[in-house]
């Protein structure tokens, strides 16, 4: 298929950053995933792509057999779809027949979504043996006279892509509950052509999404990166992840890249020629390099079972094993990968976080040992990131290190790298290259190349190289506390450390959330560490006008400013509203998992509405919530069960937004400011009066009329709870939760 037969499609490309795939809280965060990954994707999508269906082609050196075996392939089914099951040809032709009839009647619009299944797992069963048979040297009997010599395939034995033996079911590795329709996984081509057992997302290499019609084709798309996400996060050395989409009869491959989700033409499987395509890019699977099939070449996979072999002798010789527990069989561990970085071997069982765009691409964090037995807490945390040029997270920390390296009160509240490399990729001929969009895409990095500025679908800057840093293990998300206190100090700290930066380095970190804000605990007590340095901007209090305007975090965690004018400029105020909102998630729904899953949230509570809808809707939600002391105190402060982190959402709302001249990230209305004056004049809102016998605890008694008051009463605000006791409510957490009651008080 020529890929420039047919002009791909463009849209409009979304803002980095949309997808909060780690959100801190549970009861809302399967529908935040679906409704933002759907987002995303028509945001990134780019369809029509013919290319993509050269994206994994074979080495020069196997072409021809891919030709041959295609051709084979293709004449086989041909004629199975004729043969008269029984023939004592094995379970071939029924295979065939099967998807034939299937592939026709949802052509005629006669066959629902779950029909397709069953066939489209014969059909790659059916590949898997035709393959097989093919270019297995201990196989001598060839099905058709006309394909009496075996097919030589150089550079070694092909691999099978096989199906799972479940469809629509949930996979293990899934923290909700969405089912793929067919999950397909790379095996030996020694192993037994069938359905394999105990599907996993760590096993899974393809995930195919089904359709009844055409109109679902982007909503197939969006779910499949839903699967995706959870590939990656499971997945290691997954960094290319590849799925399929068919909608009635027609089959789409896609392909998720850093900046865009491409999805090729269509084949349509009720014809031959779309058969013979599907065949070819089967064929195209099976012998391409692993890197074509979106695998890191560098990361080492280790056998299940021999890692449960030495996880059996770690343990014996940690603690000896009674004659009677140790009869008993040990059960396999997930896949644990091997990672080289700096001449040191390291191993990891999983991702701690996928962060960034639909396919993940701008940063992962893994978290690693020094051991393969990965018992314990991990030493290390591995940075694998993509970044932008000039957006560089290593240089970023290395200037702040230089800068504020012998300043004790922040010292260690950053990350201290390692070591960071570039990482190198194993070329088809043989030799090393430095891995890049390039490297990594080929035909589509160049397509997209050749499109920007072609309509704004990909950014001028998409070219991105493949870099690593290594740190030591900072600790755990702030949405992993032990109690409130501990989550309060953390927060406090990390701002301390942020306004450090802006003040002293004239950085904003712009993507404040709590898989950013990390802790541990130190010879000490708790150490806080402000990460991801990603998506920094050049800004000091003298010079708040940064030049990029693209979103960052989550939806739910944007200020309002960002949400309804993502042109605006960025000052720290677009900081300190997320950190609002998070304090509130936290307070609401629990500061750790054991928290959140006792926790059943009111389907109706109004700050599930931070996640729901455009971002202009979801702007109008927080003005409504955040722009008034009343409105914030039914809607969110009631409705919080954490009492410190109700008062610090109290303090932080006061020093944000009771005011009506910000002319930061959060500008009032002249509307608002005529309701909140309620026919009074600025002066008289200085008297604040009492509510049923008591003042308003979230007025101020002064009202700031610039960015920087603002900014200095934020930081006062916040500074009060940086040195309350993290695992006792002692007497600095009863002064400052003092009040909490009075803050909410009726």
């Amino acid at each position: 298929m020529d890929p420039a037969r047919t002009a791909p499609q463009v849209g409009t490309i979304g803002s980095l950053g949309q997808l909060f795939t780690s959100a801190p809280f549970t009861a809302a965060k399967r529908k935040e995933r679906k409704e933002q990954t759907e987002r995303t994707v028509r945001e990134l999508l780019i369809v029509n792509c013919a290319a993509v269906w050269l994206y994994s082609h074979p080495p020069a050196n196997r072409h021809d057999a891919a030709t041959e075996l295609t051709d084979r392939i293709a004449r086989a089914f041909a004629t199975d779809i004729t043969d008269r099951v029984g023939t004592g040809r094995g379970p071939q032709p029924g295979r065939a027949q099967q998807f034939a009839t299937w592939s026709r009647n949802a052509d005629r619009g006669n066959a629902d979504e779950k029909d397709a299944y069953s066939p489209l797992q014969d059909f790659f069963l059916y590949c898997a043996r035709q393959l097989k048979d093919e270019v297995d040297p201990n196989n001598n009997r060839r099905r058709y006279r006309h394909d009496v010599q075996r097919v030589e395939v150089p550079g070694g034995a092909p691999r099978l892509i096989l199906p799972f033996n479940k469809s629509d079911k949930k996979l293990a590795g899934s923290d909700d509950n969405i089912r793929p329709d067919v999950a397909l996984c790379l095996r030996d081509i020694n192993i037994r052509v069938e359905r394999q057992a105990n599907p996993h997302y760590c096993d899974t290499v393809i995930v195919v999404e089904c359709k009844e019609n055409q109109t679902q084709f982007v909503k197939a798309v969006a779910q499949l990166g839903r699967y995706i996400l959870h590939v990656l996060r499971n997945q290691c050395d997954n960094r290319s992840p590849i799925g399929m989409v068919v909608c009635r009869s027609t089959a789409y491959v896609v392909v998720f890249g850093n900046d865009a989700v491409w999805v090729s033409t269509g084949a349509n499987l009720a014809t031959d020629d779309g058969r013979q395509t599907l065949i070819a890019q089967v064929v195209h699977w099976t012998l391409c390099s692993i890197d074509r099939l979106g695998l890191d070449t560098t990361v080492t996979r280790f056998d299940p079972l021999q890692v449960a072999a030495q996880l059996a002798l770690h343990a014996a010789a940690a603690q000896p094993v009674p004659p009677a527990a140790a009869a008993q069989p040990v059960p396999p561990p997930r896949i644990t990968y091997g990672f080289t970085i700096g001449g040191r071997q390291f191993f990891s069982r999983e991702c701690q976080q996928v962060v960034d765009t639909i396919a993940g691409k701008r940063q992962r964090r893994i978290l690693l040992w020094e051991t393969i037995a990965t018992a314990g807490l991990p030493t290390y945390m591995l940075i694998d990131y993509w970044p932008l040029p000039n957006q560089d997270e290593a240089a970023v920390i290395a200037r702040i290190h230089a800068i504020l390296g012998n300043n004790a009160n922040v010292q260690n509240s950053y990350p201290h790298i390692d070591v960071v490399e570039h990482v190198q990729q194993q070329h088809e001929e043989g030799n090393l290259v430095n891995d890049d969009t390039i490297t990594a895409y080929g035909v589509l990095s160049e397509l997209a190349h050749n499109m920007a500025g072609e309509g704004g679908r990909i950014r001028d800057t998409h070219h991105r190289e493949h870099l690593r840093i290594l740190i030591q293990f900072p600790g755990n998300s702030v949405s992993e506390c032990e109690n409130e206190e501990s989550a309060v100090v953390a927060i406090a700290r990390a701002m301390a450390v942020h306004n450090a930066i802006y003040t002293n380095v004239g950085i904003l970190h712009r993507n404040v959330s709590a898989d950013n804000i990390l802790h541990h605990m130190a010879v000490g007590g708790l150490q806080c560490v402000l990460m991801g340095f990603g998506n920094i901007i050049e800004a000091t209090p003298d010079n708040p006008q940064p030049d990029r305007p693209d979103m960052t975090a989550a939806m739910a965690l944007m200020s309002i400013q960002t949400l309804e004018n993502p042109e605006a400029d960025r000052t720290p105020l677009d900081d300190y509203e997320p950190l609002l909102c998070l304090v509130c998630w936290l307070g609401t729904f629990g500061v750790n998992q054991q928290q959140r899953m006792a926790y059943v949230a009111d389907p109706e509570l109004p700050i599930l509405g931070w996640n729901k809808g455009t971002a202009v809707h979801i702007a109008r939600r927080k003005r409504e919530h955040l722009t008034s002391s009343e409105s914030f105190r039914e809607n969110i402060l009631y409705n919080m069960r954490q009492g410190l982190l109700r008062r610090l959402a109290a303090d932080i709302h006061r020093a944000l937004f009771l005011h009506p001249d910000c002319h930061g990230s959060i500008r009032i209305t002249d509307e608002y400011v005529e309701e909140m004056e309620d026919g009074r004049t600025k002066a008289a809102l200085r008297e604040i009066p009492s509510i049923n016998g008591r003042r308003d605890p979230l007025a101020l008694h002064y009202i700031p009329t610039t960015m920087n008051d603002i900014v200095a009463n934020f930081q006062l605000a916040v500074a009060r709870y940086r040195d309350v006791a993290p695992a006792v409510q002692g007497a600095a957490a009863a002064n400052i939760a003092g009040g909490a009651e009075e803050g909410i008080g009726a």
